[in-house]
Parts: structure tokens; sequence; C-alpha cells
């Protein structure tokens, strides 16, 4: 677990064997602060993708392969980070700042599911309410539809009304007439005289205008009964085709009307992205709140070093092979040439070049072990005097070495 650690923090186990144990247990912490947000990253794009498909073998591959990239991402962010002597640089380094800011850009696009996976239950209720009401509306504008129908099928039926109102009111003039009944518009002279053929020839004028009503309004009236019963027969299709989006952005959006509608929504909301962002930059904001420990000194040399050793090697190499290069070519050159320019045997040249080399070799080790201390040296005067004069050391032991090859044989240019 220990290994796995410091695999996730991107520090160099072969360095940190030459540290201190609080040493190693800060680098495992390191690891594990990285770790946190890509677990997050995981349930957060999990649940993302669980929103726009049910296929759990399409949105769990997704989620890990998200929370592999964020772990990629957030563990380059903290290998590549190098802790300066003091946190105020650290602070300051426009290094720090391009981590912070892309540690937070990561850390909103983790957040903002979670936060609505926190919220899922009252967003689902919020769709629910909202399916309910489309289905709701459905059935309204159907009834408003019906009850127009029902409106137009009253007015017909009320001119059928009225229309037998009067036929019956003629029929009952006409009765009174022709039974010499006395009314305001009878004679009340009894039998079949003028007055009552005349009555008689009103009403069934009247009858028969009822009749043609009567049959017109009725055809209507059926006709709306039937648009009545299609409409019915369309009523639970078109409920049950309510479908309301219940992907992510409709989850979003249900969110932010939440956040408007109580405003204690918003706030939590706002926290836990907060929250969420905070775990994200705890690795890099870790790393810069502890202090500087012997790894940092130890990584910084050994990236330091291969440079400055480049440098102070360069102008010996048109001199003199120097360590890992001279025995590969130096030592064939003087095996070939000892025969020609000198009466030394190859195993005496062996012999003097590999007491040569072994000297530089020792004189290598301790050149680097001092070296490696320069970093602990605050003041920048003194370091630079320091390296200084380890350079003048090293190239006077290239010096000595030139010297000494060409005490038996003569190097060539």
């Amino acid at each position: 677990m220990y290994r796995f650690f410091i695999w996730c923090s991107g520090s160099d186990p072969e360095i940190l064997k030459r540290s201190s144990k609080s040493e190693k247990i800060k680098h495992a912490g390191y690891g594990t602060l990285v770790l946190i947000p890509s677990v997050l990253a995981l349930f957060a794009m999990t649940y993302a993708m669980s929103t726009l498909t049910e296929k759990w073998f399409i949105f769990i591959p997704a989620g890990i392969v998200w929370s592999f990239i964020v772990f990629s991402f957030d563990r380059f962010i903290i290998s590549t980070f190098r802790k300066s002597q003091h946190m105020k640089e650290d602070i300051k380094s426009p290094s720090f700042i391009i981590r912070l800011i892309f540690a937070l850009f990561i850390g909103f696009i983790v957040a903002h599911p979670l936060v609505m996976l926190y919220f899922d239950e009252s967003i689902e209720e919020k769709l629910f309410y909202e399916k309910n009401q489309a289905e709701k509306n459905v059935e309204t504008d159907i009834d408003q539809r019906i009850n127009d129908i029902n409106g137009r099928k009253k007015v017909l039926q009320d001119e059928i009304s009225k229309k037998e109102i009067e036929r019956n009111k003629y029929q009952e003039i006409y009765t009174n007439e022709m039974d010499g009944i006395i009314s305001k518009r009878t004679t009340g002279i009894p039998g079949r005289g003028e007055s009552a053929k005349a009555k008689e020839d009103y009403y069934k004028t009247i009858e028969t205008e009822l009749k043609n009503l009567r049959k017109r309004n009725l055809d209507q009236i059926d006709k709306l009964n039937n648009e009545i019963i299609a409409i019915n027969q369309l009523k639970k299709p078109r409920i049950a085709n309510v479908k309301l989006a219940r992907d992510y952005i409709a989850r979003g959006r249900v969110l932010e009307e939440l956040s408007k509608e109580e405003p204690g929504v918003n706030t939590i909301k706002w926290f836990l992205i907060a929250f969420f962002v905070f775990v994200d930059i705890l690795p890099i904001t870790f790393k810069v709140m502890t202090k500087r420990g012997p790894y940092d000194d130890y990584l910084e040399f050994e990236e330091y070093k291969p440079n400055r050793e480049i440098i102070a090697e360069k102008p010996s190499f048109d001199k003199v092979l120097v360590e890992y290069i001279i025995p590969r070519k130096a030592h064939d050159w003087i095996i070939k040439e000892s025969h020609k320019k000198t009466k030394i045997t190859q195993d005496m040249v062996m012999k003097i070049a590999d007491d040569i080399y072994e000297k530089n070799r020792v004189f290598q080790k301790t050149w680097r072990r001092e070296y490696s201390k320069i970093s602990n040296i605050e003041n920048k005067v003194i370091r630079e005097q320091y390296e200084k004069i380890l350079e003048e050391l090293q190239k006077k032991q290239y010096d000595t070495m030139e010297e000494s090859l060409n005490e038996f044989i003569p190097f060539p240019a």
C-alpha cells in the first residue's frame, strides 16, 4: 500500500530510500490526496452518464476513464511541482498559480455532478411534479375541447327546445280556437272557422320548421358526439406520451429552479461545490504548505547535477575523455598505439590507465557528495563560491588525468 501511494504521488522511490521515515510518510500522504479526487471523479462521471443512458456497461467505464484522467492530471501537477526554500516563494511562483488554476478547474468539473447527486431526491421529486403537471395540462386541454363541444351541443339543443316551446305555444292557441276558449289570441268561436284555419296553417308551419331544425341539429349533435368519443380515445395515449427530459441538462435546470425557490438549497449547493473543489486542490495546497524536506534537496541535486556536470566537463571533452567514456575509447587507442610510439607493454598500459580511472571515480564520488550539500546553503553568495571551488577542483582533476596519461604516452588531439 505504501508503494502504491508513493506511485500515486509521483515521487521517486529511489530518492525516498535516502530520506527519513517521516519524509516517506509525507509523500505517501501526497499520494493519498491525489487518489481522493479521482475516486470522487469516478462517482461524479458515473452518475452524470447514468442520466443519459441506463446501460451500465457505458456509464461505468465512462466513470473509470474520467477517474483515470483526473488522477493523471493531479499526479502530474503534484509530481512536477518543485518546492523552494521558502513557502512565500512557492505561493508567488507562476508554476504554483498555473497548477492551482488547473486544479480549481478540475475541481469544479468534478464537483457539479456530485452536488446534483446530493440533491438527487429533490430533483427527482421536482421532475415527477413537472411530469404530473404536464399530464394535467394534457387532461385540461382535452377537457376544455370537450367542454367547447358540449357548449356547441347545448346551443343546438337549446335551438330545438326553443322551437318546441314555440310549437307548443301555437298548438295550444290552435286548440283553444277550435274549442272556443276565449283568450287574447282566440275569437272564442268554436269550430273550424277562418281564424282556426289560419292558426292551423301557422302551427303546421312551425311544426315543419321544428322537424327540419331537429333533423339538422341532431345530425350536428351526433357529429359532435363522435368528435368527443375520438378525443376521449386520444386522451390516454397523449397522457402516456408525456415524457419530460431527465438527462444531465434537465437536472441542472431543475437544480437552478430549486436554488431560486429555496435560498437554503443555493447555500448548500455552493458549500458543496466549494468543499469538493477544496478537496481537489488539497494535493498542491498541502505540498506548498509543508516544509521543504530532504527529498526535495536530493531531487533538486539529481536534476541539477547532470546540467552542472555537463557544464563542468564540456571544456575537457576535447582534451580528455572523462569517466565512463575514457574506458571505452582511451583504452582502445592506448592499446592500439602503444606498440608504435613507446616500448611499454599493453599490460602495463592497462594497469596504469585503470589506476588513473579508479582514482578519478573515487574523486567523482566524493565530488558529487560535496556538491549535493550546496543546495542546503541558503546564502546565495556562499553557495556560488562553493560551486566555483568545486568546479575548479574538477577541472584540475581532469588536467591531472591528462598529464598522467601524457607522461607515458602522447594523447591524441
